[in-house]
């Protein structure tokens, strides 16, 4: 193991740069928004002119970057639960998070706001050259899972609004993976298996869709 320290003299400016960092890690899950942190910095009286001025100079730089010292776990966790405007954020940076938003939603019964975030999924991922098939394919995902989130009442048959809304998913959910194979996804075997596709496993058009270029070729 080797150890490497700063054996620069304790200036003023290092030591104001220190404090700096400490003050905007502390303030970084008390504000939503860049103007609020830099608010809460010019408001704080407890700060030297020297920090606050250097804390001024980071936080637009701090802020955007806020989210790299969060595990993946960590990450997933706030896009499934947190605010919107924080999940676009980090989707922005990882579009599959809004899958993860999606499915929690879906098992919270929150379907209009599942179906929201498997929207915007597919909307950065068709914008997004890179991971495009599978960030498509995942947005199927979460289509199919609003889709087979639309039940009907014990004892009762879905009612025809039910019926339209869960048609208009399983249709958004068969037009991303469509997608997705036209973008290079491959992994039909997968596809057959995977549980989030579960509302689409009967349909004649998804049998189709998942055959590997030599089933078709039979």
């Amino acid at each position: 193991t080797v150890k490497v320290w700063d054996a620069r003299p304790w200036t003023p400016e290092l030591r104001a740069q220190s404090q700096a960092r400490g003050l905007l890690t502390m303030m970084r899950d008390r504000v939503k928004s860049l103007e609020e942190l830099q608010t809460a910095i010019r408001d704080d009286k407890t700060i030297s002119d020297m920090v606050r001025k250097q804390s001024l100079d980071w936080a637009e730089l701090f802020w955007k970057n806020r989210w790299a010292a969060l595990s993946f776990v960590d990450r997933r966790e706030l896009a499934a639960t947190g605010d919107w405007e924080t999940a676009l954020e980090l989707a922005a940076r990882e579009p599959v998070m809004l899958y993860y938003r999606a499915a929690e939603l879906v098992r919270q019964k929150k379907i209009g706001e599942a179906a929201q975030a498997a929207a915007k999924f597919r909307e950065i991922a068709q914008a997004t050259p890179g991971r495009q098939a599978d960030n498509l394919y995942n947005a199927a995902c979460a289509y199919a899972l609003c889709a087979g989130a639309v039940q009907a009442a014990e004892g009762e048959t879905l009612t025809d609004e039910e019926q339209t809304r869960r048609k208009e998913f399983l249709d958004h959910s068969l037009t991303c993976l469509k997608e997705a194979i036209a973008a290079g996804y491959e992994n039909f075997e997968h596809a057959r298996k995977d549980p989030d596709l579960a509302a689409l496993r009967e349909l004649p058009e998804f049998q189709k869709l998942i055959k590997s270029p030599a089933e078709n070729a039979k």
